[in-house]
């Protein structure tokens, strides 16, 4: 009786881990990711290249199952439209379902084309 019961849990947990649209759509033609997740595998599902004219940053996307999802923008270094370099930095979320994927499609869209971005220095009013 029990073998069956967690043959049960492992087809139940087994869907949670499956690519579906809401984990694709949002990312339309950027998505790379895989057809299925790996528990807490990060897998890069997206990437986002800056036009050398302007003062993006090159985007990569990842997310993670646990069953829930996870994602982490990768900020990449680069250098901007005078030839100064860009930090890497990393934007990373709680779980979330489509709405937050669109979101962090949006972000990563917006950061390589260079119309968002984060400053390290301390501030003073």
């Amino acid at each position: 009786m029990m073998e069956g019961r967690v043959n049960l849990m492992e087809s139940i947990f087994e869907g949670a881990y499956r690519v579906e649209p809401d984990d694709r759509e949002p990312f339309g033609d950027s998505w790379l990711g895989p057809g299925k997740y790996e528990h807490f595998k990060e897998h890069l599902i997206a990437v986002y290249k800056s036009d050398e004219n302007d003062d993006g940053q090159r985007v990569e996307v990842y997310a993670q199952a646990a069953p829930a999802r996870f994602w982490r923008i990768k900020v990449l270094a680069d250098v901007n439209t005078v030839g100064e370099p860009s930090e890497p930095w990393e934007l990373s979320t709680g779980s979330g379902g489509r709405e937050l994927a669109t979101w962090v499609h949006q972000t990563a869209q917006t950061i390589a084309e260079g119309m968002l971005t984060h400053k390290t220095e301390n501030y003073v009013d």
